[in-house]
């Protein structure tokens, strides 16, 4: 892995394969290597993938100014682009690293040929998501994690890491769970990850339209964030939108089921 200037401070990135070229971002609890199965499907299919280590995930350092909004981060993803002489990729995100690609679509669509969404909705769902009652409870977790003392106590508790896992995708078992596990017991990363969520539940700058060909891939069975939240977020797509709900995954849905996702995801970013 490479650290990368361009933003505020360096970014990890693992960059590899040639042709056209796929930004890649993870989310929470997780790290760069848990989008390995999309990078090399990418790369198998003739591009070059660049999966980003995101800002405060080792060996990614949070910014200086401890800013984690996605507006900021998603700028500093561009100057990523720019040092690594990048003018234009398609972009997929998981997690918070949908919220990401959404944010790049819409405020640096120059850049962006088209994004690919995986079990999180643009931010507009989110709104809505505060208003349901079952959302609210099973979005508790954000406010714990953004709000209470005991935030980073929680992030670095690998009892309670496994349990929300589990939560969010029943039945899914994973090679690499103790290297997540392993990255969210430090206490910077801790730190770091509750301040996403802080960042993200003060940020007053609402996201508009996305302005180019989006895909967003949803499971059913997502403990996380349930199907309605999605289908309330269908209007700010402009250039076209395919929402797919599978009826068997949860929130890892490229890790429960690649044979169905994977195909999906190359489709979206045009490979």
């Amino acid at each position: 892995m490479q650290l990368v200037t361009g933003g505020r401070a360096p970014i990890g990135v693992l960059d590899e394969g040639s042709g056209p070229a796929v930004l890649i971002l993870h989310g929470f609890p997780d790290t760069v290597h848990g989008m390995g199965s999309i990078a090399r499907a990418v790369v198998a299919a003739g591009g070059r993938a660049i999966a980003v280590a995101l800002p405060g995930y080792l060996p990614s350092p949070a910014p200086p100014d401890n800013d984690l909004r996605a507006v900021s981060v998603a700028t500093d993803l561009v100057g990523v682009l720019d040092t690594l002489g990048i003018e234009d990729v398609a972009v997929v995100g998981h997690d918070w690293g949908a919220l990401l690609a959404y944010d790049l679509g819409a405020r640096h669509a120059h850049r962006v040929r088209s994004i690919v969404g995986l079990a999180a909705p643009h931010p507009v769902g989110f709104r809505v998501r505060r208003r349901i009652v079952r959302e609210q409870q099973t979005g508790a977790y954000a406010w714990l994690l953004a709000y209470a003392t005991s935030g980073p106590d929680l992030v670095a508790d690998p009892h309670w890491l496994t349990q929300l896992a589990q939560v969010w995708s029943p039945g899914l078992r994973r090679d690499d769970w103790d290297d997540v596990l392993a990255l969210m017991a430090v206490p910077a990363v801790a730190a770091a990850v509750c301040r996403w969520y802080r960042c993200d539940l003060d940020a007053d700058d609402p996201l508009g339209d996305v302005l180019v060909p989006a895909t967003v891939i949803h499971g059913a069975q997502d403990g996380c964030i349930g199907p309605a939240v999605f289908v309330a977020a269908d209007g700010p797509f402009k250039a076209g939108l395919n929402r797919i709900l599978l009826p068997e995954v949860g929130h890892w849905l490229h890790l429960e089921d690649p044979a169905t996702v994977l195909p999906l995801i190359l489709r979206g970013v045009g490979l």
